[in-house]
């Protein structure tokens, strides 16, 4: 099983990658067809024709999301394949028709979901390699035992896999059987544990056949191979082998010349008990003895070599359990030329062809991963070259940015200041005449009493709070629809749009009821102006007079000294702050102010006005200690901390998120006006005086409201 699994890819990338691998595949003069590590869900069109077209002996699917072998056409035209590396799929089953491949010698298709394997494989005559390595698989069919070229059976990692079939018995090239001993119950694991040659001798047993070494039968099939052979590249054959083997030559180098070592002395002993096999039978007991120490000195060179090989094990076992096996097999091989000596000149000259063949594998590997590391250097540094000089651009982009800022942002200080400058002058001058055209003229003071009524008048406060806060929500309501047109969120803007409605007629209702308020209070004061008497002076100013009084304390506080609702706010007695806007006290004031005149104020509690002659009296120390602080100081250039001015109020600064929109159809404005009857806010009050439906429903405007951002 790999280690790391490769990340899933989108189905862009998947598409993309498989083209670039069809491209490459038809440029290509490699024999085996790559489409491995595409994220594809299923086999690509056509793959299966242009691998009889393009000749192609191999074809790599390893490493997708493949669940079965349909879509890549007809399994026919992989009559001439001779290697299917499927490994690291979702495959449940296998075809039916996998018996089309003839030449098939290659099948891997480990890490998949196989739970059963079709009969039909003993078909596959030229299978030299099949692993069904970490699936589900609950049996093997009988029919694998007509593979009749079979060299390596990998089952491992199978945990509902009892054992394999007796019919193995009658393929006689296997050379490794790959099983977990600790799961499978046939062959029995005493016998499983010794290794292949026990296990093939076991079923031979059990199926009343002669066991005969896969070194007789592998010599017809390399020969019978050799030419197909030279016209396969070595780089498609199986991914077990051809993995542990690499990385394991030098060890199996050093225990072959141990063996040729051991095997000089079997023949010695053999070629001896030939000479002396006609001698008397005390000679005859002689031989047997020499023979029997022999075996001894045999025995012990290997049982340490059977030590070394576990020390090295323990070292690689996380990463290398399929090297554990293969020591156990050289193992239970040792110990099978142990007991059968005469025939182990013909398992070495197989060794020797596999230690060939082996280095012919290490050799390709080695030079394409010195190929890979090449490009992946070539492909880094053009990345780091882009990287650093996209880098320079920006840094250059900010910095010039930076300066043609700050240069625009100090001249619109500027221009900011002499406009504000400008303003302020024209209020104060504004100020002062309304004051004097409100003390001469009558219906100015009339107007004043007005607003100021409409100020006290609880009702139209309460309509007038209301519709603001429906204003609000439909401002928000406007937001989240934009959001969710933008998101195409249909469900949701379908119930955004049912509360927007509920709040557009509730916002009607309430602006039909504040413009009935207000004609009231006008008659109200239209009635005054026929009762009142003619030879009363400043009649207006008099009933303004007494409106003010009468004021609300929740607008009475609104209008109290900054630094005498910072006081009540740390003394915790900003429920009095109307009394002290209504007596117009101030700071000034207050540091002079005894406890009985705070009483006399309104403040009945003792505990109160303790709190607030406290925090006071705090002030005045911290105030002196700052004058103090100021008079020690020596350069009068160096900047110094001052408290808060106790004549400034200092407004609390309040952090609300921007609820407002730009125009929709100018661009500039911000959205200052709710239109009626749909309840959009989305556009300014220009652009709404010239529009007859809203710009987002297309709804006709019946009326305008617009929203003035205190």
């Amino acid at each position: 099983m790999p280690l790391f699994k490769s990340r899933k890819v989108s189905k862009d990338e998947s598409k993309k990658r498989v083209e670039r691998c069809m491209v490459v595949a038809k440029d290509s003069p490699d024999p085996a067809f790559d489409l491995s590590k595409c994220g594809a869900t299923e086999v690509p069109k056509g793959v299966y024709s242009l691998c009889r077209v393009l000749q192609k002996e191999a074809l790599l699917l390893f490493d997708n999301d493949l669940s079965n072998l349909k879509g890549g056409g007809d399994l026919k035209d992989l009559s001439n394949l001779r290697v299917l590396d499927l490994h690291d799929n979702h495959i449940t089953a296998l075809p039916a028709a996998i018996d089309v491949l003839k030449s098939l010698q290659v099948l891997n298709v480990q890490g998949n979901k196989l739970k059963a394997v079709p009969p039909s494989i003993g078909n596959l005559a030229s299978l030299q390699s099949l692993i069904l390595q970490a699936n589900d698989l609950r049996g093997l069919p009988p029919e694998i035992g007509n593979l009749k070229s079979l060299r390596t059976l990998n089952i491992s990692e199978n945990s509902n896999l009892p054992g394999v079939p007796p019919t193995l018995a009658r393929v006689r090239t296997l050379e490794n059987i790959i099983l977990d001993v600790n799961i499978v119950s046939f062959p029995p694991r005493d016998v499983a544990a010794e290794g292949t040659a026990s296990i093939m001798k076991y079923l031979c047993k059990v199926a009343e056949i002669e066991y005969v070494p896969p070194s007789k039968h592998l010599l017809n099939v390399l020969g019978n191979g050799t030419a197909s052979n030279k016209q396969l590249n070595p780089t498609p054959v199986d991914d077990l082998v051809a993995s542990t083997l690499s990385k394991h030559e030098a060890e199996k180098e050093r225990r072959r010349q141990q063996m040729i070592e051991i095997e000089k002395q079997l023949h010695e002993t053999e070629l001896e008990q030939q000479a002396l096999a006609a001698a008397a039978s005390k000679q005859r007991t002689d031989l047997m003895d020499k023979i029997r120490m022999a075996e001894a000195e045999i025995d012990d060179l290997t049982l340490m070599q059977q030590q070394q090989q576990e020390v090295e094990r323990k070292k690689l076992v996380s990463a290398m359990a399929a090297d554990e096996q293969l020591t156990n097999d050289t193992v239970a091989m040792i110990l099978q030329l142990d007991s059968r000596a005469q025939k182990a000149e013909m398992i070495l000259d197989e060794m020797e062809k596999e230690r060939m063949r082996t280095e012919q594998l290490v050799k390709v590997t080695q030079e394409e991963a010195e190929k890979l590391r090449k490009e992946e250097m070539l492909v880094s540094m053009a990345r780091l070259l882009e990287s650093q000089e996209s880098q320079s651009r920006l840094i250059r982009e900010y910095e010039r940015a930076r300066d043609r800022t700050a240069s625009q942002a100090m001249n619109e200080a500027l221009e900011e200041d002499v406009r504000l400058l400008g303003i302020l002058n024209e209020q104060y001058e504004d100020r002062d005449t309304l004051i004097s055209e409100i003390s001469k003229e009558e219906r100015a003071q009339m107007e004043a009493i007005q607003v100021l009524q409409l100020q006290t008048d609880a009702k139209h406060r309460r309509i007038t709070g209301q519709i603001s806060m429906l204003q609000d929500e439909l401002t928000k309501l406007t937001l989240t629809e934009l959001e969710k047109k933008d998101e195409r969120q249909d469900a949701e803007r379908a119930a955004l749009e049912s509360r927007r409605e509920a709040l557009t007629g509730l916002m009607v209702q309430l602006v039909s009821e504040q413009q009935k308020r207000e004609d009231e209070l006008m008659k109200r004061l239209v009635e005054m102006e026929h009762k009142r008497e003619t030879d009363i002076e400043d009649y207006w100013l008099i009933q303004y007079q007494r409106l003010l009084e009468s004021k609300p304390d929740t607008l009475l506080a609104k209008q109290c000294d900054g630094v005498i609702s910072d006081i009540l706010a740390e003394a915790e007695a900003q429920d009095y702050a109307s009394h002290f806007a209504r007596h117009r006290i101030t700071w000034e004031m207050l540091k002079t102010m005894t406890d009985q005149e705070l009483k006399e104020l309104g403040i009945h509690e003792l505990g109160v006005r303790k709190a607030i002659m406290n925090v006071v009296q705090e002030r005045l120390r911290f105030d002196s200690k700052a004058k103090e602080k100021e008079s020690k100081i020596e350069n009068p250039e160096v900047p110094v901390p001052q408290p808060p001015s106790s004549n400034t109020p200092v407004a609390p600064i309040v952090e609300h998120r921007d609820m407002t929109t730009e125009c929709v159809i100018c661009m500039d404005q911000r959205s200052d006006v709710v239109l009626l009857n749909c309840g959009h806010v989305c556009c300014c009050f220009n652009c709404s005086s010239s529009i007859t439906s809203c710009p987002m429903c297309r709804n006709p405007v019946v009326q305008r409201i617009r929203i003035f951002v205190s």
